[in-house]
């Protein structure tokens, strides 16, 4: 399971059930997010169908006889958070109806998990919080931290809005069964993403657990029941928020004892915390306390008198951070000689490292480590706490017999606020005399907010292998595109653009940027090109009507079948099976590479114009002169044809994105 996982809990009662005509079809308008966002985005809202189809229906009247006690207690426990949650969603410019996906996933407990390894209220597999930056480690799981997991809960939401291309249907069961699994399944179904044809039709329907078919008609009931309580028989929550404020905490303190300074019931901060896995805060960094409002003073003063827990070096490392460890996670579509490249190391080395015994083993989402990457834990503070103090390195030496090694490198730390000399030694586990003589202090203990201080020493790594050249193709950005509809115009993966370019899933990209569309390794001083760039020269160097076979490269898009792959090169399907060891019984999967071989035509006399419009008619079918209508663009044209953005681009002979005015013709070639 890729996404998030709920915990599918629910209690076995006895009571009277809701009279029928509470359940049924309910006129509602979709409540949709009210005013801006910071960046300005307002995202789709969740709309609820009319009539109400079957499956919501289905759900509102299980949750009303089904399990109708461990609704109210979710109801009761939203009180708690709602408000906060749909300040929240609206500052992001989500729909607020979002919130009560805490409710389908763990009922808005801050601390539950799932028997399939999911945590927190909005249930959070391990791999996809830390891939929205979350701290998990042996004293902080930040899934329970209902503050951050919502801040995570956001990102993936939106990064799921758009890789879905608007779809909240799709986006929210992918947040159950994981965007690639849902993905897999459209395909399945020759790229149908209609999410109620998807649930009830093979071969898709049956390749999605139940759980994962039940999901949004489950999340639409929960809105729908949430607008109208008193019908449903249910009623609000009274239980108020808790007014807390965060206050920064270093070192390690025990809950515990800082209930008993303060005067609270045991348990008090603990309840406030549940990030905090042994109700003690962490040796290692800096950690931010819930604590009541109008008692920071007080808990401040606390600190003071209670002392703090001096941990072991294990104990640090168990909560400091892997910073300094190189390691990557695999994503679809790479492979170990492309990550070998951008790290600067060997392909054999990268596969010795990690026990690969054939490229072709790789696979998504393996974390690879990194040879000459530095600690597997630890990062900087270990680096700092192992390596060698430097008078004690130089007084061991011994010049004339001294072997070669690479020179020593420094680690450094900024200073931050409130830190002290003798606070960054401890945390770095050096002496506060050891900072002043590498840092060339003298005696003096003042440091500046900002300064950067040397906090140990270790050996340098070995220098990079010399980088390969690449060839690099970029595209300027037009008005209205964005990174999946990019990646899908030059068949390349949506990870692999935004590796080239180092954008995030959550990045803007404005028009008249450049983005790197193709990154091909070449040996340097090497000038290379594709087949389809060396045919139009063949083509022009020869004279008769005999052809040439040429290798082309395509990668196949969601919903992509072997069939409209030939026919959309203009190759028989048996070749193209063959080329590419594949049966008629193979099931494609997007980002996957074929070869297609085909012949080209050498020596044509008709104008390059013409003969591509000839070529076009002969493996694209149809011609069609289409007028443009009101608000029409080359992106929604090709999507009223089904065809690629990128062929209207080609078959109009568009250099730049045009601006189309009503009455336009454009040329789209269809098959009959």
């Amino acid at each position: 399971m890729t996404g998030c996982a709920s915990t599918g809990f629910h209690d076995v009662v006895h009571f009277k059930p809701a009279p029928p005509e509470r359940v049924g079809a309910c006129e509602l308008e979709p409540v949709e997010p009210v005013g801006m966002p910071a960046d300005g985005r307002v995202f789709s809202p969740v709309v609820i169908p009319e009539p109400l189809p079957g499956p919501v229906l289905a759900e509102v009247d299980e949750l009303c006889n089904g399990y109708p006690k461990t609704f109210q207690r979710g109801l009761d426990r939203a009180s708690k958070y709602e408000a906060e949650l749909r300040r929240r969603f609206r500052e992001a410019g989500l729909p607020e109806d979002l919130v009560w996906l805490a409710m389908v996933e763990s009922m808005f407990q801050p601390k539950v998990n799932s028997p399939a390894g999911a945590g927190g209220m909005w249930q959070f597999m391990p791999a996809t919080g830390r891939r929205y930056n979350l701290r998990m480690d042996s004293y902080v799981d930040e899934r329970y931290n209902v503050s951050k997991s919502t801040t995570a809960a956001i990102e993936y939401l939106k990064y799921l809005h758009d890789y879905f291309e608007g779809s909240w249907e799709l986006a929210i069961t992918a947040y159950n069964m994981g965007e690639g699994g849902l993905s897999r399944a459209v395909m399945a179904n020759g790229g149908d993403r209609n999410f109620w044809t998807l649930i009830e039709t093979p071969p898709a329907s049956d390749r999605m657990k139940q759980e994962s078919k039940k999901y949004y008609p489950r999340m639409l009931a929960y809105i729908l029941v949430n607008r109208d309580l008193d019908k449903y028989g249910f009623s609000r929550g009274t239980e108020p928020p808790d007014n807390v404020i965060q206050v920064p905490v270093e070192g390690m303190y025990p809950l515990a004892r800082l209930d008993d300074a303060l005067g609270y019931a045991p348990g008090t901060l603990a309840r406030l915390n549940p990030d905090l896995l042994r109700d003690v805060t962490p040796p290692a960094r800096v950690h931010e306390v819930s604590v009541p409002v109008n008692d920071r003073d007080r808990f401040l003063a606390a600190l003071q008198s209670v002392p703090a827990v001096t941990p072991s070096a294990r104990e640090v490392l168990a909560a400091a951070p892997a910073t300094g460890a190189r390691t990557h996670t695999v994503r679809r579509g790479e492979s170990v000689a492309q990550i070998a490249r951008k790290y600067g190391v060997s392909e054999k080395e990268l596969m010795r490292v990690n026990k690969i015994k054939s490229p072709r083993n790789l696979m998504a989402n393996q974390r690879l480590v990194i040879p000459g990457g530095g600690p597997a834990r630890g990062g900087e503070l270990q680096t700092a706490m192992t390596a060698p103090r430097p008078e004690k390195s130089a007084a061991a030496s011994k010049p004339e017999k001294a072997p070669a090694a690479p020179p020593a490198v420094s680690a450094t730390y900024k200073v931050k606020k409130g830190d002290t000399l003798g606070i960054i030694a401890k945390r770095h586990g050096v002496t506060p005399a050891e900072l002043q003589q590498w840092n060339k202090l003298g005696k003096s203990t003042v440091i500046r907010e900002g300064q950067s201080l040397v906090v140990g020493f270790a050996p340098a790594a070995a220098p990079a292998p010399e980088p390969v050249r690449e060839k690099v193709r970029q595209h300027v950005v037009k008005p209205g595109e964005y990174p999946a509809v990019i990646a899908r115009m030059y068949e390349i993966s949506l990870d692999n653009l935004l590796q080239w370019n180092n954008l995030g899933r959550n990045s803007t990209i404005k028009a008249g940027d450049r983005l790197v569309v193709a990154m091909d390794a070449a040996p340097a001083g090497a000038v290379t090109a594709s087949a389809e760039e060396q045919a139009p020269k063949a083509s022009a160097q020869k004279q008769s009507a005999s052809a040439e076979i040429i290798t082309a490269r395509h990668v196949v898009q969601r919903g992509e079948t072997a069939g409209s792959i030939a026919s959309r090169h203009g190759v028989p399907l048996n070749s193209l099976l063959a080329d590419n060891n594949l049966t008629a019984k193979s099931v494609l999967k997007a980002g996957q590479e074929l070869k297609v071989r085909k012949a080209a035509a050498g020596g044509a006399e008709k104008a390059p114009a013409t003969a591509r419009m000839t070529q076009a008619e002969n493996t694209q079918g149809q011609k069609i002169a289409h007028k443009v209508a009101p608000g029409q663009n080359p992106t929604s044209i090709a999507r009223q044809y089904g065809v690629r953005v990128d062929d209207i681009f080609k078959w109009n002979e568009w250099s730049k994105a045009p601006v189309l005015k009503v009455g336009d013709t454009v040329t789209v070639f269809r098959k009959p």
